[in-house]
């Protein structure tokens, strides 16, 4: 009996993980709207150059970031995270470091959500 409950208490567990996974799935990331002038795309190396995020709450935009960063960055640790307004837009600057020691910074422009919770 008592190995049958813990069975369908692991089910349970499981389904529920399994559940809230499902609803964790992130906001897909969007590349758009700034000039690309030198060729490169919107790598994040600059304000000019950021990873546009395309949510409309800072709760998508944030999880949105760090799936960008998992994808793009694996192996890096976060260092700091800052906010800057510029140009009348704003950006979420993640200060990194990759697994070898060098830096990486990377701008993501949430202008949209920024705000709006």
């Amino acid at each position: 009996m008592r190995g049958r409950v813990k069975t369908i208490l692991l089910g349970v567990a499981l389904g529920i993980s399994a559940c809230l996974m499902a609803a964790a799935t992130p906001v897909v990331y969007a590349y758009a709207s700034l000039p690309i002038e030198d060729g490169r795309g919107h790598d994040g190396s600059s304000p000019e150059t950021a990873v546009v995020i395309e949510a409309d709450y800072e709760q998508d935009a944030i999880s949105t970031e760090y799936t960008w960063l998992y994808v793009h960055c694996l192996t890096c640790g976060l260092v700091s995270q800052s906010l800057q307004q510029t140009g009348g837009r704003t950006y979420d600057v993640m200060s990194m470091v990759r697994s070898n020691g060098e830096p990486y910074t990377v701008y993501f422009d949430i202008t949209r959500s920024f705000g709006n919770w």
